[in-house]
C-alpha cells in the first residue's frame, strides 16, 4: 500500500489499512490517526484518503494526544521524548502547539 494508512466503510463495517512496512511510534501514530477518522468523521465521510484540511488535523489530534497525553508532556522536558519513546520532531511540535495554542 502506497499510503501510510486508510480508513474506510465497507458493508456498513469500518476497516483500517496499516502498510506493513510502518514500525514503532510511525505506526501507532497512523493507527491512532486513523482510528480518529473513525471516532470524529463516521458516518459522514466514508472513505478517508487525502480530505480536506480540518478532517486531516482533527485525526491528527487525536493522534498526537493519544500518544503524548497531557501528563506525559507536562512531566519531563517535552524534547527528551524524542529520545525516550521514539517519537518524531515534527509529531512532538505538532503535540506542543496544540497545548500552547488550543489548551489541548
Amino acid at each position: 500500500m502506497p499510503l501510510p494508512g486508510a480508513y474506510c466503510v465497507y458493508d456498513k463495517l469500518p476497516v483500517i489499512f496499516i502498510a506493513r512496512r510502518l514500525r514503532g511510534t510511525e505506526r501507532l501514530r497512523v493507527q491512532f490517526h486513523e482510528l480518529g477518522h473513525h471516532w470524529l468523521h463516521y458516518p459522514l465521510v466514508q472513505f478517508f484518503i487525502n480530505l480536506n484540511n480540518k478532517i486531516e488535523f482533527e485525526a491528527n489530534i487525536v493522534a498526537a494526544c493519544a500518544l503524548i497525553p497531557f501528563p506525559l508532556l507536562r512531566s519531563r522536558d517535552v524534547w527528551r521524548l524524542e529520545e525516550e519513546y521514539g517519537y518524531s520532531k515534527k509529531l512532538i511540535a505538532f503535540r506542543v502547539m496544540l497545548l500552547q495554542q488550543l489548551s489541548i
